[in-house]
């Protein structure tokens, strides 16, 4: 029986959407892992809002199943350009609706809690009424309808407070500044339960090769503010960094944000679906992930790496943030910039034209934007001052010894 399992979920193939984000990232990994043939897919292959690529692309690799986790997602940019949300969420999941048809294969849509009015202080349930209080809980909404509408082979899955390895996220924002201040201001009056993408992509594969359709709520268990979910960030990460709660009156954004996210997992149980772990155990094991990768590792000293460097590092302290340079001689381009851009940050002056410092609260007002851990302004190559200490770097690099590069290599400090 269980040898007729495997060969099922081998013949199955799927395609996923928005492979680039968080979600579908770690659904790929598990379709992987279980063996399942699968596809990621991202905007640099089509285009959702052009019905005929989205036909083409999908009748080209004609899927069994589908899960559609790509969607517009900037919050507060919604606001100011609806139409182009309307476009990627409800047109564009209409495409993909059509396209799922057109090859006869079942459709997962992944949705969220701003399409309910965010009011109250009880779990919604799935069959709550539509009461989107923002430009992107409407568009998903609609998504919802086109795909409710039009097809009988369908899971909707609705989730919040996303986070995981693959992307920028509340946890790691807390991270970031929980090493660079001694304090952080988080709203206290916004509800929910965080979301543990790896958590929550083993749900959708275990779904997909069902034939349990219709529409479900997934977060991990527990219900807590994002104040009280900063504070189990810092507790777990050892960060003495203090939480100081504030209402989200104080701090005014473009998208009105729900105070009730929480949703009610009772279709699960009822579909003999497994609920996913307390969002606390998903916090711990996600921190180690973090700890297990060079993202969340503390650089090595430049002298470690490069003995030559340390008379240079001493005599102009200055330079010291940028010891992350170091790094892209050993470590993928991922990890160097997040770190170049964490150091660099961290030792700008209040008025120096780079620094986005007194940002935070606006940040973390609600759920995080979606460039939270990215300069907001232009590249630090446009300044002067920054390419001739660069420039310099990568000449010291050059003319000084290597003789300490493998033990450099070999390093490996945890935070």
């Amino acid at each position: 029986m269980a040898t007729a399992k495997r060969k099922e979920m081998a013949a199955m193939k799927v395609l996923v959407t928005g492979v680039k984000g968080q979600l579908g990232y770690d659904v790929m990994k598990r379709l992987n892992v279980l063996g399942i043939q699968a596809k990621g897919v991202d905007y640099e292959d089509f285009d959702l809002t052009d019905s005929e690529a989205v036909m083409d692309a999908v009748r080209g690799y004609h899927p069994d199943a589908i899960i559609h986790c790509a969607a517009y997602t900037a919050v507060d940019r919604a606001e100011t350009e609806p139409e182009k949300c309307a476009a990627v969420n409800g047109m564009g999941t209409l495409n993909m609706v059509r396209a799922a048809l057109a090859v006869d294969a079942k459709l997962v849509y992944i949705s969220t809690d701003y399409v309910f009015s965010g009011e109250g202080d009880e779990p919604f349930d799935i069959n709550a009424p539509y009461n989107a209080k923002n430009v992107y809980g409407l568009t998903k909404a609609q998504g919802e309808e086109a795909v409710r509408s039009l097809m009988t082979r369908y899971f909707i899955v609705r989730t919040a407070w996303v986070f995981g390895y693959n992307g920028h996220n509340f946890v790691k924002t807390m991270l970031r500044l929980g090493s660079e201040r001694p304090e952080v201001k988080v709203v206290c009056d916004q509800f929910g339960s965080p979301t543990y993408t790896p958590d929550l992509a083993r749900l959708l594969c275990d779904m997909v090769q069902t034939n349990r359709y219709g529409i479900y709520h997934a977060t991990n268990e527990g219900f807590c503010s994002w104040a009280e979910f900063a504070e189990e960030i810092m507790a777990q990460s050892g960060r003495k960094c203090t939480v100081c709660p504030v209402p989200s009156s104080a701090y005014p954004t473009p998208a009105k944000r729900p105070a009730n996210s929480r949703l009610s997992k009772c279709s699960l149980d009822q579909a003999g679906f497994a609920r996913l772990p307390r969002w606390e155990d998903a916090l711990a094991r996600y921190i180690e992930e973090l700890n297990n990768s060079l993202e969340c590792s503390h650089l090595f000293p430049i002298a470690a790496v490069h003995p030559g460097l340390l008379f240079f590092c001493l005599v102009r302290p200055c330079f010291w943030p940028y010891r992350a340079f170091i790094l892209c001689i050993f470590t993928n381009k991922y990890a160097f910039l997040l770190s170049l851009h964490r150091f660099f940050l961290s030792f700008l002056p209040e008025n120096d034209p780079f620094s986005t410092k007194g940002l935070v609260v606006e940040d973390f007002c609600g759920k995080p934007v979606d460039n939270v851990d990215k300069p907001s302004q232009p590249s630090i190559f446009q300044d002067f001052r920054h390419v001739l200490m660069w420039k310099t770097l990568w000449i010291l690099w050059k003319v000084s010894s290597r003789a300490a590069a493998p033990l450099g290599q070999l390093l490996h400090i945890h935070r």
